[in-house]
Protein backbone atom coordinates (compact mmCIF):
# COMPACT_ATOMS: atom_id res chain seq x y z
CA UNK A 1 0.00 0.00 0.00
CA UNK A 2 1.41 3.40 -1.02
CA UNK A 3 1.16 5.94 1.82
CA UNK A 4 2.87 8.76 -0.12
CA UNK A 5 1.32 12.19 0.50
CA UNK A 6 -1.75 13.03 -1.56
CA UNK A 7 -2.39 16.55 -2.89
CA UNK A 8 -5.57 18.39 -3.90
CA UNK A 9 -6.22 22.06 -4.67
CA UNK A 10 -9.15 24.22 -3.57
CA UNK A 11 -10.25 27.73 -4.57
CA UNK A 12 -11.68 29.77 -1.72
CA UNK A 13 -15.35 30.40 -2.52
CA UNK A 14 -17.43 33.39 -1.42
CA UNK A 15 -19.54 31.22 0.91
CA UNK A 16 -16.38 30.00 2.66
CA UNK A 17 -15.29 33.50 3.68
CA UNK A 18 -16.12 35.16 6.99
CA UNK A 19 -15.97 38.71 8.29
CA UNK A 20 -12.17 38.79 8.05
CA UNK A 21 -12.28 38.44 4.24
CA UNK A 22 -10.55 35.07 4.51
CA UNK A 23 -11.69 31.46 4.59
CA UNK A 24 -13.07 30.54 8.00
CA UNK A 25 -11.53 27.92 10.21
CA UNK A 26 -14.57 25.71 9.61
CA UNK A 27 -13.99 25.75 5.86
CA UNK A 28 -10.26 25.14 6.18
CA UNK A 29 -11.25 22.04 8.13
CA UNK A 30 -13.74 21.19 5.38
CA UNK A 31 -10.79 21.07 2.96
CA UNK A 32 -9.04 18.68 5.33
CA UNK A 33 -12.14 16.52 5.60
CA UNK A 34 -12.65 16.36 1.83
CA UNK A 35 -9.10 15.33 1.01
CA UNK A 36 -8.99 12.83 3.90
CA UNK A 37 -12.13 11.13 2.57
CA UNK A 38 -10.80 11.03 -0.98
CA UNK A 39 -7.41 9.68 0.06
CA UNK A 40 -8.93 7.03 2.33
CA UNK A 41 -11.03 5.83 -0.63
CA UNK A 42 -7.88 5.57 -2.74
CA UNK A 43 -6.14 3.55 -0.02
CA UNK A 44 -9.02 1.12 0.52
CA UNK A 45 -10.32 2.28 3.90
CA UNK A 46 -12.81 4.97 2.91
CA UNK A 47 -16.49 5.31 3.77
CA UNK A 48 -17.66 2.48 1.50
CA UNK A 49 -14.87 0.12 2.56
CA UNK A 50 -15.61 0.66 6.25
CA UNK A 51 -19.37 0.34 5.73
CA UNK A 52 -18.83 -3.06 4.09
CA UNK A 53 -17.25 -4.21 7.38
CA UNK A 54 -19.99 -2.66 9.55
CA UNK A 55 -17.62 0.08 10.68
CA UNK A 56 -17.33 3.85 10.46
CA UNK A 57 -14.60 6.37 11.15
CA UNK A 58 -15.09 8.78 14.06
CA UNK A 59 -12.84 11.82 14.40
CA UNK A 60 -11.69 11.85 18.00
CA UNK A 61 -9.30 14.82 18.00
CA UNK A 62 -8.16 17.57 15.65
CA UNK A 63 -5.39 20.11 16.19
CA UNK A 64 -4.81 22.93 13.71
CA UNK A 65 -2.14 25.66 13.79
CA UNK A 66 -2.70 28.52 11.33
CA UNK A 67 -0.03 30.92 10.09
CA UNK A 68 -2.35 32.69 7.64
CA UNK A 69 -5.92 32.12 6.48
CA UNK A 70 -6.31 32.05 2.68
CA UNK A 71 -8.14 34.97 1.07
CA UNK A 72 -11.24 34.99 -1.10
CA UNK A 73 -10.54 33.42 -4.53
CA UNK A 74 -7.06 32.32 -3.48
CA UNK A 75 -6.10 28.82 -4.64
CA UNK A 76 -4.59 26.59 -1.99
CA UNK A 77 -3.24 23.06 -1.96
CA UNK A 78 -3.75 20.54 0.82
CA UNK A 79 -1.20 17.78 1.31
CA UNK A 80 -2.23 14.83 3.49
CA UNK A 81 -0.91 11.46 4.57
CA UNK A 82 -1.85 8.87 7.20
CA UNK A 83 0.75 8.65 9.94
CA UNK A 84 1.26 5.94 12.53
CA UNK A 85 -1.61 3.82 13.83
CA UNK A 86 -2.18 2.83 17.45
CA UNK A 87 -4.34 0.18 19.10
CA UNK A 88 -7.47 2.33 19.06
CA UNK A 89 -6.70 5.22 16.69
CA UNK A 90 -5.22 5.97 13.29
CA UNK A 91 -3.65 9.36 12.65
CA UNK A 92 -3.69 11.66 9.66
CA UNK A 93 -1.61 14.77 8.91
CA UNK A 94 -2.31 17.86 6.80
CA UNK A 95 -0.42 20.82 5.36
CA UNK A 96 -2.22 23.78 3.79
CA UNK A 97 -0.04 25.50 1.17
CA UNK A 98 -0.36 28.69 -0.86
CA UNK A 99 0.47 28.95 -4.57
CA UNK A 100 4.17 29.48 -3.81
CA UNK A 101 4.32 26.36 -1.64
CA UNK A 102 4.52 28.31 1.62
CA UNK A 103 2.79 26.64 4.56
CA UNK A 104 -0.39 28.40 5.67
CA UNK A 105 -1.51 25.85 8.26
CA UNK A 106 -0.52 22.53 9.81
CA UNK A 107 -2.93 19.99 11.27
CA UNK A 108 -2.96 16.58 12.89
CA UNK A 109 -5.94 14.33 13.56
CA UNK A 110 -6.74 11.11 15.40
CA UNK A 111 -9.50 8.82 14.15
CA UNK A 112 -11.25 6.03 16.00
CA UNK A 113 -13.33 3.18 14.56
CA UNK A 114 -16.99 2.78 15.48
CA UNK A 115 -18.99 -0.45 15.30
CA UNK A 116 -22.22 0.68 13.61
CA UNK A 117 -24.38 -2.29 14.71
CA UNK A 118 -23.15 -2.38 18.30
CA UNK A 119 -23.14 1.43 18.59
CA UNK A 120 -19.81 1.44 20.37
CA UNK A 121 -16.10 2.04 19.65
CA UNK A 122 -14.10 -0.85 18.16
CA UNK A 123 -10.44 -1.72 17.86
CA UNK A 124 -8.71 -0.92 14.61
CA UNK A 125 -9.09 -3.93 12.28
CA UNK A 126 -5.91 -5.89 11.61
CA UNK A 127 -6.04 -4.94 7.94
CA UNK A 128 -5.50 -1.30 8.95
CA UNK A 129 -2.22 -2.08 10.73
CA UNK A 130 1.06 -2.42 8.97
CA UNK A 131 4.72 -1.39 9.00
CA UNK A 132 4.30 0.97 6.04
CA UNK A 133 2.58 3.77 7.96
CA UNK A 134 4.77 6.92 7.87
CA UNK A 135 5.94 8.34 11.18
CA UNK A 136 6.26 11.98 10.07
CA UNK A 137 3.86 14.41 11.69
CA UNK A 138 2.75 17.77 10.31
CA UNK A 139 1.94 18.99 13.83
CA UNK A 140 2.65 17.43 17.19
CA UNK A 141 -0.38 16.35 19.20
CA UNK A 142 0.32 16.99 22.90
CA UNK A 143 -0.74 14.38 25.41
CA UNK A 144 -2.50 17.05 27.44
CA UNK A 145 -6.06 17.39 26.19
CA UNK A 146 -8.21 20.54 26.20
CA UNK A 147 -9.60 21.42 29.61
CA UNK A 148 -13.01 22.77 30.57
CA UNK A 149 -13.62 26.55 30.84
CA UNK A 150 -12.51 28.01 34.17
CA UNK A 151 -15.38 30.46 34.13
CA UNK A 152 -18.14 31.28 31.69
CA UNK A 153 -17.80 34.25 29.38
CA UNK A 154 -20.75 33.42 27.13
CA UNK A 155 -23.16 30.56 26.47
CA UNK A 156 -25.46 29.95 23.51
CA UNK A 157 -28.02 27.17 23.04
CA UNK A 158 -28.70 25.96 19.50
CA UNK A 159 -30.43 23.13 17.69
CA UNK A 160 -28.63 20.65 15.46
CA UNK A 161 -30.02 21.25 11.97
CA UNK A 162 -30.51 18.81 9.12
CA UNK A 163 -27.84 20.79 7.27
CA UNK A 164 -25.37 19.99 10.07
CA UNK A 165 -25.63 16.21 9.69
CA UNK A 166 -23.52 13.89 7.56
CA UNK A 167 -23.70 10.40 5.99
CA UNK A 168 -23.49 8.82 9.46
CA UNK A 169 -26.63 10.78 10.52
CA UNK A 170 -24.91 12.87 13.18
CA UNK A 171 -23.52 16.39 13.21
CA UNK A 172 -20.45 16.67 11.02
CA UNK A 173 -17.31 17.51 12.97
CA UNK A 174 -16.91 20.85 11.15
CA UNK A 175 -20.47 21.76 12.17
CA UNK A 176 -19.60 20.84 15.77
CA UNK A 177 -16.53 23.06 15.52
CA UNK A 178 -18.67 25.96 14.29
CA UNK A 179 -21.11 25.45 17.18
CA UNK A 180 -18.24 25.49 19.67
CA UNK A 181 -17.04 28.85 18.32
CA UNK A 182 -20.56 30.31 18.27
CA UNK A 183 -20.27 31.29 21.94
CA UNK A 184 -17.02 33.27 21.58
CA UNK A 185 -17.81 36.78 22.88
CA UNK A 186 -18.12 39.40 20.14
CA UNK A 187 -15.37 41.59 21.58
CA UNK A 188 -12.96 38.67 21.22
CA UNK A 189 -14.17 36.98 18.04
CA UNK A 190 -15.57 39.57 15.63
CA UNK A 191 -13.11 40.26 12.82
CA UNK A 192 -10.64 37.71 14.19
CA UNK A 193 -9.92 34.01 13.83
CA UNK A 194 -8.05 31.52 16.03
CA UNK A 195 -4.39 30.85 15.33
CA UNK A 196 -4.71 27.46 17.05
CA UNK A 197 -7.51 24.94 17.53
CA UNK A 198 -7.37 21.76 19.58
CA UNK A 199 -10.74 20.01 19.69
CA UNK A 200 -11.67 16.71 21.31
CA UNK A 201 -14.87 15.00 20.14
CA UNK A 202 -16.52 12.91 22.85
CA UNK A 203 -20.04 12.01 21.68
CA UNK A 204 -22.29 12.48 18.70
CA UNK A 205 -25.08 15.00 18.23
CA UNK A 206 -28.14 14.27 16.09
CA UNK A 207 -30.68 16.37 14.24
CA UNK A 208 -33.12 18.18 16.52
CA UNK A 209 -31.00 17.88 19.67
CA UNK A 210 -30.39 21.04 21.67
CA UNK A 211 -26.76 21.83 22.37
CA UNK A 212 -25.29 24.37 24.79
CA UNK A 213 -22.07 26.01 23.60
CA UNK A 214 -20.03 27.59 26.39
CA UNK A 215 -16.85 29.63 26.12
CA UNK A 216 -14.72 30.58 29.10
CA UNK A 217 -11.23 31.43 30.22
CA UNK A 218 -8.37 28.96 29.86
CA UNK A 219 -5.24 28.45 31.95
CA UNK A 220 -3.04 29.53 29.03
CA UNK A 221 -2.49 33.14 27.85
CA UNK A 222 -4.49 34.39 24.85
CA UNK A 223 -6.56 31.20 24.81
CA UNK A 224 -10.20 30.29 25.32
CA UNK A 225 -11.76 27.03 26.47
CA UNK A 226 -14.98 25.70 24.96
CA UNK A 227 -17.48 22.95 25.71
CA UNK A 228 -20.50 21.64 23.84
CA UNK A 229 -23.11 19.87 25.97
CA UNK A 230 -26.40 18.20 25.05
CA UNK A 231 -29.04 19.90 27.16
CA UNK A 232 -31.33 16.87 27.71
CA UNK A 233 -28.81 14.64 29.49
CA UNK A 234 -25.84 17.01 30.01
CA UNK A 235 -23.62 14.73 27.93
CA UNK A 236 -20.45 16.55 26.90
CA UNK A 237 -20.15 16.33 23.12
CA UNK A 238 -16.89 18.19 22.54
CA UNK A 239 -14.24 20.17 24.34
CA UNK A 240 -11.88 22.61 22.65
CA UNK A 241 -9.04 25.05 23.18
CA UNK A 242 -8.46 28.02 20.87
CA UNK A 243 -5.59 30.50 20.80
CA UNK A 244 -6.09 34.01 19.46
CA UNK A 245 -3.64 36.66 18.23
CA UNK A 246 -2.80 39.21 20.89
CA UNK A 247 -4.52 42.57 20.39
Amino acid sequence: MNFAPHHESFRVRAYEVGDTGNATLQHVCNYFQEIASNHADMLGFGFGDMTAHGLAWFLSRLRVAVERYPAYRETVTVRTWPSFSERLTANREYLLLDETGAILARAASSWAVFDVAALKPARLPEWLHGPEWPAERALEMPKRKPGAPRNELRSETMTVRAADTDMNHHANHTAVLAMALESVPDDLGLGRQPSLLDILFRAEARRGEHVASTTGASDEPHTLAHTLTRTTDHQELARALTAWPAT
